[in-house]
């Protein structure tokens, strides 16, 4: 009988890790029993019991205890929805593709055995259906048996067996643990004499199908190692634990109260919805400012037939010198008509005191909102007054434009855009291209047909529906060329130009990147901070001060990674004033020092920056290690690459090592034309399988795939950098060298460029990847074999890990062609290398 596998660490640590956390009773004798969960604050409903023991083998101790702490049913049905959000191995998708394959293994589990504890049901559970499962007839010497058989899959190279026995009382099986337990055991009656060979040696003179069994139970492993060889989804973590505890609505043990007073108003619809307001209104003197002001934070939930229908948190900053005797704070939501529940908790921050309300919102219909008054109580009213300029722009939804966004990656020539538009009064529509009118349409079709010219740009196309007064009744914008992943904050309103006495109404629309979330919106009124909302619609009434002239509201947007995007618009500006742009420019530098080594301490007063020839005063010149980066391998797979496709592969894996949690790898190959084989991740696995099973065949449409991953890259802020790895010339693309390495200029990302046994003849192909690195801050590369990458990438990650960034104000006037930047530094022997310039 051939020895059993060793398997380091204890089955405990195995099955917790593999489970996120999660200690799993597993029928072993000497199991130790796990700790008793807390009672539950609030009885357990059977639904609730049932989902505790169907998830059993993946929650957490942790998440066990909030879940029971938790005290009303409509939270716990948000936590379970919230709990498989943190485990939706592809939170871009439809379907949280985890939770549906969990719940078909839950129904074949219940289907066939007596229960979730039968380890059959567990293996199950873990690793889904085997793909043979052996029941040998050997009643005489051996318990009842089943060897379950794996193949080789995505998360295990080869394949494995997992052996379950019979447990006492016969109803149920456990697991046979070869390592700890041995042959013995599966005896049907106690033989303590004999040793594995001895059972081996019985089962072959015995059982039919002995070689099989054989087999199956050499190949068998420990239900740690089992379990250990599957991946269900991310690991989540406690931090989303504490998340949702903030949001909470529940005041604190002890907490102090705070007077306050909340008014409730319906001031217009938008569509088939109504509009929700509540107005907040705390006294000046109850509030305790801090350093920068008075700070508050909202938490609120709507409850629709006992469960809940919406949540919110809104977080206010109001400033020292407020004259207002109370301080108002507006929440605004889009409701149906109809009765909800609404629970609202108010926290002053600095003070750490509470207001808590709890109440029944018959919210109108459309028709009753003409005929329905409101009570606002006395403290909130001079706010509530001011309110209504703001109340009065806010779009009723009647009138809309969309423009349909046309088909394909990167569009360039003649393209015919449709729009689509609703409503009445629409007396025609005007489309403009990058701020310059095109023409106006008094009926439809709305469709307009636009020149984009030969070389691929990001063209800012926008749809206005307007009335016969020339009103703007309603519009939309599109980004053509934009790239997938464009992270991109713009204000709805306030309109530009427009002027405002009492409120004004900003209104905030956000594009996010594909499997990344919005964190928070900010709205700023000039320098300060007025809102910050956590989930949209990013929609905020703003109170002007008085004897406020030119004004600004500022909209900035969050990523989680803390990322961010902001948009700006004037109001109230004078009529003979004319808005103008300022173009703050940040550039990630590499300073070098005479043998090619970082240098990580140079000075501000150090360097000098030029920008056609005009020197500009350095804002912010500081060395940067840990901002994330978003870093590709794009990787020539034409037929040339034959040899070399194994060694290349091999060093692009050691190149992704280096990422962090915060940064994010992408792969790109690219012969005919270019392939995205794994969108932006920061998965190591993932970035590895990506890589897998390449095959060299084809042409070499190296410009074509430049653009193309520079394109992918577009919208990305931060650091960014594409590594280009070839070994021939450009032979396919459509694009020239020129039209490529304009496009690169004007997307601020770095290229590392590796020519592979390029011939020192081969000027043309040379001076291309050198100009491509020369010009966007990155590094040219040659060398002779494959094998050399794994050592460019070290370098390339010694330089990425110490970098400068350096921001100014241009002193450029707005608009403007390509715009040449130079770096000087004062101190003897030192480069500081970036890009070459940019386009305003």
């Amino acid at each position: 009988m051939p020895r059993m596998r060793r398997q380091r660490g204890s089955f405990w640590k195995l099955l917790y890790d593999a489970a996120g956390g999660a200690l799993v009773a597993v029928a072993l004798a000497a199991a130790p029993e796990p700790a008793p969960a807390p009672p539950p604050a609030h009885p357990l409903t059977a639904e609730q019991d049932k989902w505790l023991a169907d998830v059993a083998l993946l929650i957490t101790p942790a998440e066990r205890d909030a879940f029971l702490a938790l005290g009303r049913d409509y939270q716990r049905t948000a936590f379970v929805e919230r709990w498989w959000r943190e485990r939706d191995p592809f939170p871009d998708t439809a379907q949280n593709e985890l939770r549906v394959h969990w719940q078909e293994r839950l129904d074949m589990a219940h289907a066939r055995y007596p229960d979730l504890d039968d380890a059959r049901a567990h293996m199950l559970l873990w690793n889904g259906e085997p793909a043979e499962i052996l029941k040998p007839t050997c009643r005489e010497l051996l318990k009842p048996l089943e060897i379950w058989t794996y193949g080789a899959s995505e998360f295990s190279r080869k394949g494995f067996s997992v052996t379950l026995m019979s447990a006492p009382g016969g109803k149920r099986y456990r697991f046979w643990q070869p390592r700890g337990e041995g042959m013995v055991v599966l005896l049907d009656t106690a033989a303590a004499l004999f040793t594995d060979d001895d059972v081996a040696k019985e089962i072959e003179n015995t059982c039919s199908r002995a070689d099989a069994l054989l087999t199956g139970l050499a190949n068998s492993v420990d239900f740690d190692e089992a379990v250990a060889r599957k991946g269900l989804g991310p690991k989540p973590g406690d931090e989303w634990l504490k998340a949702f505890d903030a949001r909470s609505t529940d005041l604190p043990e002890g907490a102090a109260q705070l007077p306050a007073e909340l008014a409730v108003r319906y001031p217009g619809r938008y569509q088939s919805r109504t509009v929700f307001e509540a107005i907040l209104g705390v006294p000046r003197t109850a509030a305790k400012a801090g350093q920068n002001g008075y700070a508050f934070l909202i938490d609120g939930e709507v409850l629709h037939n006992g469960e809940l229908f919406d949540s919110f948190r809104y977080r206010f900053d109001l400033p020292l010198n407020s004259a207002a005797e109370t301080l108002p704070l507006v929440v605004q939501r889009y409701l149906r008509p109809g009765e909800y529940q609404l629970i609202l908790k108010l926290e002053d921050i600095a003070g750490k005191s509470y207001f808590r309300d709890e109440r029944v919102l018959t919210v109108p219909t459309v028709e009753e909102l003409a005929q329905r008054g409101t009570t606002v109580p006395a403290p909130v009213v001079p706010a509530a007054d001011k309110l209504a300029e703001a109340e009065a722009s806010a779009p009723t939804g009647d009138n809309t434009v969309r423009i349909y966004a046309p088909g394909g990656d990167l569009r360039t020539g003649k393209l015919r855009v449709e729009a689509a538009v609703t409503g009445e009064n629409v007396a025609r529509v005007a489309f403009s291209l990058n701020g310059k009118p095109l023409l106006s349409k008094a009926h439809p079709p709305w469709s307009v047909e636009l020149d984009l010219g030969r070389a691929p740009r990001t063209h800012t196309l926008r749809a206005t529906a307007l009335n016969e007064r020339g009103e703007e009744l309603a519009s939309d914008e599109l980004l053509l060329n934009a790239g997938p992943n464009r992270f991109r904050v713009r204000l709805i309103s306030p309109s530009r130009g427009q002027r405002y006495k009492d409120s004004l109404r900003a209104e905030a629309a956000v594009e996010v990147p594909p499997q990344e979330r919005i964190e928070r919106v900010e709205f700023y009124l000039n320098e300060t901070r007025v809102a910050t909302l956590y989930q949209p619609p990013f929609v905020q009434p703003i109170v002007l001060p008085n004897g406020s002239d030119l004004t600004y509201v500022r909209a900035v947007a969050y990523l989680p990674d803390g990322n961010s995007t902001e948009d700006l618009v004037f109001v109230n500006a004078p009529e003979i004033g004319e808005e103008v742009k300022i173009d703050f420019v940040e550039l990630y530098a590499t300073a070098l020092d005479r043998r090619g080594k970082p240098v990580d301490d140079l000075k501000r007063e150090e360097v000098q920056v030029t920008e056609d020839g005009a020197a500009q005063d350095v804002r912010r010149f500081e060395r940067v290690q840990d901002l994330p980066i978003h870093a590709g391998v794009l990787l020539d797979t034409s037929t040339s690459m034959t040899e070399r496709m194994n060694e290349a592969v091999h060093s692009a894996l050691a190149f992704f090592h280096f990422l962090t949690p915060r940064d994010r790898g992408t792969v790109i190959t690219f012969a005919d034309r270019p392939t995205l084989k794994v969108p932006f991740t920061n998965n190591p696995e993932v970035l590895a399988d990506g890589l897998t099973n390449l095959t060299a065949d084809g042409e070499t449409a190296i410009h074509d795939a430049v653009i193309y991953a520079l394109h992918y890259f577009s919208g990305l802020k931060g650091r960014r950098v594409l590594v280009v790895i070839t070994d021939g010339d450009d032979t396919k693309s459509k694009y020239a060298f020129e039209e490529t390495l304009d496009y690169a200029r004007r997307t601020g990302v770095a290229l590392y460029t590796v020519g592979i046994s390029l011939q020192s003849n081969n000027t043309m192909a040379r001076s291309h990847l050198q100009k491509l690195a020369d010009e966007t801050g990155g590094r040219a590369f040659f060398i002779e074999r494959a094998a050399e990458l794994e050592r460019i990438y070290g370098q390339i990650q010694e330089e990425l890990r110490a970098q400068y960034v350096i921001s100014y104000q241009s002193s450029h006037p707005s608009g403007g062609d390509f715009r040449n930047v130079e770096i000087k530094v004062k101190r003897s022997g030192v480069e500081l290398r970036t890009q070459k310039g940019y386009y305003p």
